[in-house]
């Protein structure tokens, strides 16, 4: 007999907030090849963070907002008795759409696709004063986009984790997530 009152992981109505963390940025691949002539060279990064909430429209799609946030910080001597520092920060808004191909009760995989606003700034200083201090560089392009494979499990009827694989922040990005 088929249980008429299985609940799917993805369901129309169901709205979905999620919090996660992510691994394998770009960032540190730049810094690095830029900072990669000089000595005393440390990074220390800042996520990137992510936020996500979104509403499940139809049995497969789903539109919401994207929130992350990153950023770093690279000493390295500029010369023998001079430290440089970059400070760099970046943050996106963007709408996104996710389509879902499962149904299962708690697996739900998708691929989701995100366009929006994207604003990063730059900030060089040298512990000389003798050295021009630069004012910050913000984003000549203000736009975000990101594209990647995912899917939440939910450990109960309300609660669960979430993973995503691709073009974003972060190449792998995992966390929490709720269904209400």
């Amino acid at each position: 007999s088929i249980n008429t009152n299985a609940q799917s992981a993805f369901e129309e109505d169901a709205v979905y907030i999620s919090a996660g963390y992510g691994v394998g940025t770009f960032t540190k691949t730049i810094f690095d090849a830029y900072s990669s002539g000089y000595s005393g060279y440390t990074f220390k990064s800042r996520g990137p963070f992510f936020a996500k909430v979104g509403i499940a429209s139809s049995e497969r799609v789903e539109f919401g907002l994207n929130f992350a946030y990153s950023g770093a910080t690279v000493q390295y001597d500029a010369s023998p008795s001079v430290v440089g520092k970059i400070d760099w920060t970046a943050m996106s808004l963007m709408g996104r759409l996710n389509i879902h191909f499962g149904n299962s009760e708690r697996f739900d995989p998708y691929w989701g696709i995100g366009f929006g606003y994207r604003a990063s700034s730059w900030k060089f200083s040298y512990s000389d004063s003798n050295f021009q201090e630069d004012e910050s560089i913000k984003s000549v392009i203000p736009l975000a986009f990101e594209t990647t494979f995912g899917a939440r499990y939910l450990v109960t009827k309300n609660l669960g984790v979430y993973a995503e694989f691709g073009l974003a922040k972060a190449m792998l990005q995992f966390g929490l997530t709720a269904k209400l």
